[in-house]
């Protein structure tokens, strides 16, 4: 699953953010959401927070930054 607005693969933690008044998924990211978040009231699941930040959210999060380093 995607964030909708900058199309990161979202963390497990993250494809769980529930909007608070209609309990639908919102598919946002963390960084996406923060800009939103004194707009938007989440629920979130904080035991699967600990997937955010790992190697490979860090690796997907750096692949479009990646892309075309190597090509010269």
């Amino acid at each position: 699953m995607r964030c909708t607005c900058c199309n990161v693969v979202l963390s497990p933690f993250e494809s769980t953010i529930r909007k608070v008044s209609t309990h639908d998924f919102i598919d946002i990211c963390e960084k996406c959401l923060s800009f939103v978040d004194d707009d938007v009231k989440v629920l979130t699941r904080e035991d699967l927070r600990s997937e955010v930040g790992t190697d490979v959210a860090n690796y997907i999060d750096n692949i479009d930054h990646n892309v075309g380093d190597n090509y010269e």
